[in-house]
């Protein structure tokens, strides 16, 4: 089983590596502006985990639970991984749609296609929040 708060938000899911390249490629640049990383396909929160579920070929139940109940779940999480699993405050600009961009797509891959050429390695490792900063 899988929770997640509303399915319904929306995301637009950038790559790492199309991150990096499009980091470096307006990092040469002598202007002062403020842009966004923003790729190529706006999903509901629920077709992104679909997509990774789909990817790992895994039959993963997806249910919609009260944002609330999620915290309290992510705070369980947490404790149990000695990390910030998901915040409040997270919880909060995910269900707002604040990672969709109202301009065109500045990185190229489509989340499906990366997901589907990182499916071997999908959910194989947990990467802690707290020891990456510290």
């Amino acid at each position: 089983m899988f929770p997640i708060a509303n399915g319904d938000y929306r995301v637009q899911p950038v790559s790492v590596d199309d991150l990096a390249d499009f980091m470096v490629s307006v990092g040469h640049e002598n202007t002062d502006r403020t842009l966004d990383a923003a790729g190529p396909d706006v999903l509901t929160f629920r077709a992104l985990v679909e997509t990774l579920r789909d990817a790992m070929g895994t039959r993963s139940r997806i249910v919609e639970i009260p944002a609330s109940l999620l915290n309290l779940i992510s705070k369980g999480a947490s404790l149990a991984t000695r990390d910030t699993v998901l915040t409040p405050d997270e919880i909060r600009g995910l269900t707002a749609s604040l990672l969709v961009v109202d301009g065109p797509p500045t990185t190229p891959t489509r989340f499906a296609d990366w997901a589907a050429a990182n499916a071997t390695e999908l959910g194989l490792h947990y990467a802690s929040e707290i020891r990456r900063h510290f």
